[in-house]
């Protein structure tokens, strides 16, 4: 039995949602994005009794007059014979609703034979394989105000003892040879110390079921090394993290079902090697019972180690009435792009930071040089609004295919920026051979589109083989998330005529060579130089930058 597709339908911030649900997945998305609320979800479904609350002061509605709606489609195997009966080619759907004003949870199925109704005791005997265990963010002592140490040994002892109980008749035992040497010695000196002669004895006495679990209070967790032990709460707070998430996971263990994790930000407190152990644990080595895993995060670090269809992207999205949850994930289709080589997709992306999943705004360009220029464009417009930006580099253009169709499917907000080369090649087909005489800049052959899938995808061929002059192209190209420079920045940037003259004293170009075909022909390899280029970027004014730029 395995958890395969989960769909929300107003609960907290999520209006509606469905995924697919992995081995692994993992809610990324910017702080109050929503990320949380699938985790909810899932416990809501799962464990009811523990979220009853959050239901009955409303924390979980939607909006007013909503229900909240929970459904999870399972897979079954043929060891699933009770399940069996309920399911539809192999697959079990149970819906859960919850109605805010009679305060009532409700289950259902969808079978074969149309839509039936679950007692709470149904519900519970068909889920029973199955347990979901939440581990929420705060993993200190407290959890959901219980010790998790705690409830794991009462778990442990009460399963121990099951059959037959040795350890607390040691434990009366060990009470009877305290009274007998020690405290029948106390009950004399109490007698003595009575006010009046009296024939009453005093008797300290044990309760008559005295167990094992008067020790309980006393035990701690002692984490023993090669130099010595200490108690877990003397070490630092991310290997605390991991001993209670191992806690947890112990404590379900108990039971002897299948585990579904859900855990809130695993890598709290690991420095970035402790988190990718984390990870390749959490995708290798789950025990046989533990057979998926969710969690959500803000690392980078751990994004970086999964397959990005593992990936459930949360973003805030603005309604006229409130800010809503939107939950993304790459289709199990992507990959049937012809245009998408898997192994270079992946080839691309695991190199690069991942924080363009945490971000409202991606920026892609065809190089880092093209990044940094773009951003320092962009610093003083946006000011403080540039850090929710992230700037992607595409290390070429056969890379932007990948970023595009990436960000696209997982309705991320996205720019690509390239140069005009991307869309029409060089009249004589190479650079060199194509600049005009005079002014050094190259031209375009217009007649043709570059042969592209992504071109051909986006645009209309036509339109692009038709349409004369910058500023037509540039508008018509916006409109499909595309930007274009007008040759590229490094040649855009000639355009202005502050630019050339801070060239030229940089440069130190001789007056007679002062001219644009000067620069782009015999120091064609100098202007393209980053600290160059951003040494006469900063020295011009925004009055001063060519028209590419102040697009």
């Amino acid at each position: 039995m395995r958890i395969k597709e989960v769909q929300i339908k107003q609960f907290r911030s999520v209006k509606e949602a469905k995924f697919e649900f992995n081995q692994i997945n993992a809610v990324v998305g910017e702080n109050n994005a929503g990320k949380t609320a699938v985790l909810r979800a899932l416990n809501s479904f799962f464990n009811f009794e523990n979220e009853k609350e959050s239901f009955e002061n409303r924390s979980h509605q939607f909006a007013a007059r909503t229900n909240s709606y929970i459904t999870i489609s399972f897979s079954l195997d043929s060891t699933d014979k009770y399940n069996n009966q309920y399911s539809m080619n192999n697959c079990l759907k149970i819906k859960f609703v919850y109605y805010y004003s009679k305060q009532k949870v409700e289950y259902s199925i969808e079978s074969n034979n149309g839509k039936k109704k679950l007692t709470q005791e149904e519900f519970k005997k068909i889920i029973s394989p199955m347990e979901f265990v939440y581990i929420p963010v705060e993993r200190n002592q407290m959890s959901n105000g219980q010790y998790i140490f705690n409830t794991l040994v009462q778990n442990f002892l009460k399963e121990y003892t099951s059959n037959r109980d040795n350890i607390s008749s040691e434990v009366k035992k060990a009470a009877k040879n305290l009274h007998k040497n020690v405290l029948s010695k106390l009950e004399r000196k109490i007698k003595k110390q009575y006010l009046f002669n009296t024939d009453y004895n005093f008797k300290i006495k044990q309760s008559d079921d005295i167990n094992y679990r008067v020790l309980l209070d006393t035990l701690e967790v002692i984490l023993e090394t090669n130099v010595g032990g200490y108690p877990l709460d003397k070490y630092g707070s991310g290997t605390q993290s991991l001993a209670t998430i191992a806690m947890y996971r112990a404590n379900a263990k108990l039971n002897g079902k299948i585990i579904v994790l859900g855990i809130e930000e695993p890598e709290t407190n690991l420095h970035p090697q402790a988190q990718k152990k984390l990870i390749n644990s959490l995708s290798n080595s789950l025990d046989d019972n533990e057979i998926q895993a969710i969690f959500t995060t803000h690392s980078t670090v751990l994004v970086d180690q999964l397959n990005h269809e593992d990936i459930i992207l949360a973003r805030r999205k603005k309604t006229d009435t409130k800010f809503i949850t939107v939950l993304t994930q790459i289709k199990s289709t992507f990959w049937d792009n012809p245009d998408i080589e898997e192994f270079k997709h992946y080839q691309y992306f695991r190199y690069k930071n991942s924080d363009f999943f945490f971000s409202k705004y991606v920026v892609v360009c065809e190089s880092k040089n093209d990044c940094q220029v773009i951003e320092k464009l962009l610093q003083e417009k946006l000011k403080e609004k540039i850090f929710e930006l992230s700037f992607l580099n595409a290390d070429g253009k056969e890379n932007i295919k990948y970023a595009y169709y990436l960000l696209k499917e997982l309705q991320l907000p996205f720019t690509i920026i390239v140069d005009r080369d991307y869309f029409y090649n060089y009249i004589n087909n190479s650079l060199d051979s194509s600049r005009d005489e005079r002014t050094g800049f190259p031209k375009y052959d217009f007649s043709k589109v570059v042969k592209r899938e992504l071109l051909k995808e986006v645009f209309n061929e036509e339109r692009l083989r038709n349409i004369f002059g910058y500023r037509k192209f540039f508008e018509f190209i916006s409109k499909r998330n595309f930007l274009s420079m007008q040759y590229c920045l490094e040649m855009d940037l000639l355009c202005s005529s502050k630019a050339r003259e801070e060239y030229y004293k940089i440069l130190e170009v001789p007056k007679a060579n002062q001219n644009t075909n000067y620069l782009l022909t015999n120091m064609k390899k100098r202007i393209k130089k980053i600290e160059v280029f951003m040494k006469v970027l900063n020295s011009l004014s925004s009055k001063d930058l060519p028209e590419s730029y102040k697009k």
